[in-house]
């Protein structure tokens, strides 16, 4: 395989791809080279990708927890195929139940801020769900930006809410509820005390409801009983 990423040109045999190969979903291919990942879109599923205007937008935000596209990546016929990331070393994600509440809290912040960024620049983040989650050296990031759709005309306060609204229940659902074993009843307890009707007060709710030694796995397990 043969391709540009900015001006620098790439070419990899089929063993260096196997090598190189991190993980795929349904548009594309993701592989890492040392410090770079690449996404590399299938061409049966080109009509569903994040489109080349779109990547150019996404690559200029600076944000603190979301992994965006740093630059475009064309073959040597100049058509667009895929992006081009920061790799982060993947932890278990897991390890964020044995994180200090006080640096959960301090790293659903930055996310947050990311969010209301992303929403000032239309972005619509349809899809967040636990693959999208990634534990690095203690701080919490979202990475595959492949579902995000630019929407040009939409109001942004509305797309704030509707953005932060799926934000709050991906950090209860696929964060806070993952991590830790909790039956069904306790888990709707967990929801109910951090009230997703209300989901732009979630961090207050969370602060509210802390205390100092805690970990995130005992912070759930408390304010559930």
């Amino acid at each position: 395989m043969e391709f540009y990423v900015g001006d620098k040109f790439y070419s990899f045999s089929s063993s260096d791809l196997d090598y190189m190969y991190i993980d795929e979903g349904e548009e594309g291919i993701v592989y890492r080279y040392f410090d770079q990942a690449f996404k590399i879109y299938k061409d049966y599923c080109r009509k569903m990708r994040l489109k080349e205007k779109d990547v150019f937008v996404l690559q200029k935000i600076d944000t603190n927890r979301i992994v965006l596209p740093k630059n475009l990546i064309y073959d040597l016929n100049h058509q667009f195929i895929g992006y081009q990331m920061d790799f982060l070393l993947q932890y278990a994600t897991q390890a964020i139940a044995k994180m200090d509440i006080f640096s959960f809290i301090k790293e659903i912040c930055l996310l947050r801020d990311d969010i209301f960024l992303l929403s000032d620049f239309g972005i619509d983040m349809e899809d967040l769900n636990f693959r999208n989650l990634l534990y690095h050296n203690g701080k919490i990031y979202l990475i595959d930006p492949g579902s995000y759709v630019i929407r040009d005309y939409i109001d942004r306060s509305f797309l704030q809410q509707e953005n932060f609204q799926r934000f709050a229940k991906f950090v209860v659902d696929d964060i806070l509820l993952s991590v830790v074993s909790l039956s069904k009843k306790n888990q709707s307890a967990v929801r109910n005390i951090l009230n997703l009707e209300d989901s732009f007060s979630l961090i207050y709710r969370l602060e509210d409801t802390l205390q100092e030694g805690e970990t995130v796995s005992s912070y759930v397990k408390r304010i559930c009983k």
